[in-house]
């Protein structure tokens, strides 16, 4: 958390590491059917109270801003084997924007 000029905000980071996984324990089974690979997600959020600046005490009026997986990675969330081995992708990026107003 920190002052923007008049103006409280917050900013905050995640790196999200997900190291190689196996679609099946045995050990044979894993030779033929391969892995996921590892991959690093990141994400950022920003809030800031626009009432704050406003001298209104008491009450808040927060704009938040949120992006997941910020460079867009493509990755295999998971997997399954059945019959050929199949992998779930990951969700591409995403951005939202929110208010929250407290009283």
């Amino acid at each position: 958390e920190f002052n923007l000029g008049d103006w409280d905000a917050f900013f905050q980071g995640a790196a999200v590491y997900q190291g190689e996984a196996t679609l099946d324990l045995r050990a044979f089974e894993q030779s033929l059917l391969g892995t996921i690979e590892p991959f690093t997600l990141a994400d950022v959020q920003v809030e800031l109270d626009l009432l704050r600046a406003l001298s209104m005490h008491g009450r808040s009026l927060v704009l938040t801003a949120r992006v997941d997986n910020l460079f867009d990675k493509r990755y295999a969330a998971s997997g399954y084997v059945y019959g050929p081995p199949y992998f779930y992708p990951g969700a591409t990026r995403s951005a939202y924007v929110g208010l929250r107003w407290g009283f």
